[in-house]
């Protein structure tokens, strides 16, 4: 069973995304880096309870401050 955890939008886009797919994640994936992004991470790619990790819903999201999204 994959870790779950609740996510909180912060942005329009974070909340419509919250809206849509409901607030309980599962994380598949943690990682220090991600190819698309200088930042370090910790980086979470997370899809909605449920999903597949290769649903079109599963995101890359940060641990720590994502500019969309609090995890709660």
């Amino acid at each position: 069973m994959q870790t779950q955890i609740v996510l909180e939008g912060i942005t329009h886009k974070g909340k419509n995304c919250i809206r849509k797919k409901g607030p309980v994640w599962e994380i598949h994936v943690r990682t220090e880096t991600v190819l698309f992004n200088p930042e370090v991470g910790p980086w979470l790619y997370v899809a909605p309870v449920g999903h597949s990790y290769v649903s079109k819903d599963a995101m890359w999201i940060k641990e720590e401050s994502d500019k969309d999204f609090t995890i709660r």
